[in-house]
C-alpha cells in the first residue's frame, strides 16, 4: 500500500491507496454488504460520500436485488457493488 503525504492546507487529507485506485473511489472505505442493512439509501451514502457501497443482498431475491439495484442508481452514477452469499 502506498500513500500521498497530506500537504498542508489541503481541505482533507486524501489517502490514496490501490484499493482507492481500483475502486475509483475517494476514500479507502468499504460498506460491508449486510443482509437487511446494507440497502439502496445507504449504499447510494456511502458512495455519494467518496466511499464504496456494497448491497447487502443475501436475503433478497433475484427481483428484489433487481429493484434495490435500480434504487441505487437512481441515487447514485458512483460505483457500488452486491454480495449474496
Amino acid at each position: 500500500m502506498h500513500s500521498s503525504p497530506a500537504r498542508e492546507g489541503d481541505e482533507l487529507a486524501m489517502l490514496q491507496t490501490r484499493l482507492t485506485e481500483l475502486l475509483n473511489v475517494r476514500y479507502p472505505i468499504m460498506l460491508a454488504g449486510m443482509a437487511g442493512v446494507s440497502l439502496a439509501e445507504v449504499v447510494a451514502a456511502v458512495s455519494e460520500a467518496g466511499g464504496y457501497g456494497v448491497l447487502g443482498a443475501g436475503d433478497l431475491t433475484p427481483g428484489q436485488i433487481s429493484e434495490e439495484m435500480a434504487r441505487v442508481r437512481l441515487l447514485t452514477n458512483k460505483h457500488v457493488s452486491k454480495k449474496r452469499s
